[in-house]
């Protein structure tokens, strides 16, 4: 399964990738997007991002590339 990890600075920009992998999936897979704007974490944080697509991936990783620190990718 390929994956993406994004390392995050702050609550907003872990709910900010959060959104964008629910817009692009379709599916939260159980995330909170309220706990991850609003929770007490420390940060930096690394986020990671299943794929069962392809096409999905694709999408996530083009925008991850030019937005984010993203970490790793298998």
């Amino acid at each position: 399964m390929q994956s993406v990890y994004i390392l995050a600075n702050d609550g907003n920009e872990a709910a900010f990738w959060a959104e964008k992998y629910k817009e692009i999936t379709g599916n939260s897979y159980g995330i909170d997007i309220e706990k991850w704007r609003l929770g007490l974490r420390t940060f930096p944080i690394l986020l990671g991002f299943p794929f069962l697509e392809g096409i999905e991936y694709g999408r996530f990783m083009r925008l991850a590339a030019k937005d984010a620190k993203v970490v790793k990718e298998f």
